[in-house]
């Protein structure tokens, strides 16, 4: 609101605080914004911002519908000199990029195997409201379908999910199992799950390939095993890669250059995410056809 909004302005020392966005993007003096509203406002505040010209980091998604995503490649194709970020950390995390360095040296399809205990969300949370949250398919278990992108270094192709279903306390896109085949042969399997127990490690990543074995447990420590030997990689904190992500995407600004991320990956994670809910809902496997679902020719 526009009271705590002032007050932690004031706090953090911000030179600008409003409660109009539209201030913010016809501010002739900002070039950069960030989103981080709810999740159905994503897709109409980057076009708006594309529109006025201005490089943007949005928090995922991207989208909530294929017509929101197909406008939102529109807008980018009509300002190809903006950048465009969407807020997949995991693939900045140091342990993610050591996995894909120690695995570039593998010739043939991955496997990936990541398991979330994501934890339980009480139903009346906006996050399960289809108009602003859109479900924790589409709001979250993009993150995994984007981290498996890229260690795999291929755009996914088909997938085939399924869950407990609506059991009255969680939703029928909640503890779920996604498979996902990509094009160039790999395959990964993103167990997500409401009905863990939080204190259990959150997040854990297996990579085989190649006579190889990668784990990433936690975004804490990362082992790589390959001739029976082993490698270890760890820190005291957890780092999944915000701070990275943020570092990149400045970076990327200052030195004037393209962000590492090409936009057609965002298009192919936030398209897998709509097929997941298909496949959920039609209980058989999804073929993702970016021309023929957007029209697109990317």
């Amino acid at each position: 609101t526009g009271i705590s909004g002032k007050h932690m302005g004031d706090k953090f020392g911000f030179e600008y605080c409003t409660t109009d966005y539209m201030e913010l993007l016809k501010d002739p003096e900002i070039s950069c914004v960030l989103i981080a509203t709810r999740h159905d406002l994503h897709a109409r505040f980057v076009i708006e911002a594309l529109t006025q010209g201005k490089d943007i980091f949005v928090e995922k998604p991207l989208a909530l519908s294929t017509t929101e995503l197909a406008e939102v490649i529109n807008a980018y194709r009509a300002n190809p000199a903006k950048r465009l970020m969407v807020g997949f950390n995991r693939r900045f995390s140091p342990f993610a990029i050591k996995a894909k360095e120690m695995l570039g040296q593998v010739n043939e399809p991955l496997v990936v195997n990541c398991r979330v205990n994501a934890g339980f969300i009480p139903k009346d949370s906006w996050v399960h409201d289809p108009s602003q949250g859109g479900g924790r398919i589409l709001g979250e278990v993009c993150h995994f379908v984007d981290l498996a992108q890229f260690l795999t270094g291929s755009m996914p192709a088909r997938v085939y999910a399924e869950s407990i279903g609506d059991t009255g306390v969680y939703s029928p896109d909640e503890n779920v199992i996604v498979t996902v085949t990509f094009k160039n042969g790999s395959i990964a399997s993103i167990t997500y799950i409401a009905n863990g127990d939080k204190s259990f490690p959150r997040e854990r990543v297996e990579i085989f390939g190649g006579g190889s074995v990668c784990v990433i447990d936690n975004y804490k420590s990362l082992i790589f095993t390959r001739g029976s030997r082993r490698k270890k990689m760890s820190k005291f904190n957890k780092d999944s890669g915000h701070k990275a992500e943020f570092a990149a995407f400045f970076s990327a600004i200052q030195k004037d250059k393209e962000i590492s991320v090409d936009f057609n990956e965002y298009v192919y994670t936030t398209l897998t995410t709509f097929c997941i809910e298909q496949s959920l809902m039609n209980r058989t496997p999804v073929d993702i056809d970016v021309q023929k679902d957007l029209d697109y020719l990317g």
